[in-house]
């Protein structure tokens, strides 16, 4: 398992399309500082920042 950080400004929790869409409408408005978590294999999610 990859380090966690121990502070986010947001944190998401799931992978799934509704926390990749949330994830990627906040980057887009900005926000730098996001935490997605998912227990297993994120399923529809790209983002290259």
């Amino acid at each position: 398992m990859k380090n966690i950080p121990q502070h986010a400004r947001i944190v998401i929790v799931g992978g799934g399309i509704v926390g990749c869409s949330t994830a990627y409408q906040l980057a887009c408005l900005g926000f730098k500082d996001i935490l997605l978590l998912e227990q297993g294999r994120l399923t529809f999610c790209w983002m290259g920042y």
